[in-house]
């Protein structure tokens, strides 16, 4: 991708102050190419390649939710769906020092509760691999994880467990309704200031109820794997009317799915998961 070039046509279009920025490339995530634009005053821009499906779908997620303030605000997107521009957002990346039961509230507070119903897409998941209901979604989502963890990681009743959960949650009123969400509303895409989340980027848009990445994000860290920890933040959303067995029922589909994310890329953290995999099946299915 010419740089130079893109930059000298965000100069001439306005978007930013001056034709000599300079852009430096940063450690992105996972699929994107991410670089900051520096162009000599205070002011820096974060210039992030896609596929331009992915660029499309997000940019979408970014013009929905345009007035939320923990979200980074588009100025710009490439006609042909190349990249998007946006204002850099400060912050760390560092969640030392904060507490869970805090970060989902404020998340909570200041995002998902801002979610909208989205008419443009029915159906579950990611927006540029929709389900036509999250039955499908659910069963991908099962074999992926069976593909994933090694044999004798889970009992056999395990799997039977998840199936018959996955079937309960599909015909659920939860899922039969339609937001446009997050998708990747984990730590990891988390900014921070003074130990408070300021801040949330990189989504994957997804479709789905909020409940989704208000879940994703308590599972995304194998540390306060609680009810303590998430009940506050899920009794705080305004589009759903709370349920403790509901919840404890989504938390353990989540669970599931990390434990494959995690035995993947972070093998250290298996043992906190299945920990906590075991004291949410007992919640969903007490002996």
């Amino acid at each position: 991708m010419d740089t130079d070039r893109i930059v000298k046509d965000l100069y001439t279009q306005g978007i930013i102050e001056s034709k000599d920025a300079v852009y430096e490339p940063l450690s992105g995530g996972t699929t994107s190419t991410i670089g900051l634009l520096r162009d000599g005053s205070r002011k820096q821009w974060v210039l992030k390649f896609n596929e331009p499906n992915v660029i499309k779908a997000e940019a979408e997620f970014l013009n929905e939710y345009e007035n939320i303030p923990f979200l980074p605000l588009l100025v710009y997107k490439d006609p042909a769906n190349r990249f998007i521009v946006y204002p850099f957002l400060a912050g760390t990346t560092d969640s030392s020092g904060t507490h869970k039961t805090n970060i989902l509230s404020s998340l909570v507070h200041h995002v998902l509760n801002y979610y909208q119903l989205f008419s443009e897409a029915s159906g579950w998941g990611y927006r540029d691999d929709l389900k036509h209901s999250r039955e499908p979604f659910l069963e991908d989502e099962i074999r992926s994880v069976k593909e994933i963890i090694h044999s004798g990681l889970l009992e056999k009743e395990d799997y039977e467990l998840i199936a018959e959960l996955a079937k309960q949650r599909s015909k659920s009123k939860e899922s039969e309704l339609s937001y446009l969400l997050h998708g990747d509303c984990g730590y990891h895409n988390f900014l921070f200031s003074e130990q408070e989340l300021s801040g949330l980027i990189d989504p994957q848009t997804f479709i789905g109820h909020p409940l989704h990445d208000l879940v994703f994000a308590f599972c995304s860290t194998p540390n306060e794997l609680t009810q303590e920890t998430i009940i506050p933040a899920a009794r705080q959303l305004k589009m759903w009317n709370y349920d403790e067995q509901v919840l404890n029922e989504e938390v353990l589909l989540g669970l599931f799915t990390r434990l494959a994310r995690s035995s993947q890329h972070h093998p250290s953290d298996l043992p906190a998961y299945l920990k906590a995999w075991e004291k949410w099946k007992v919640l969903v299915s007490p002996a």
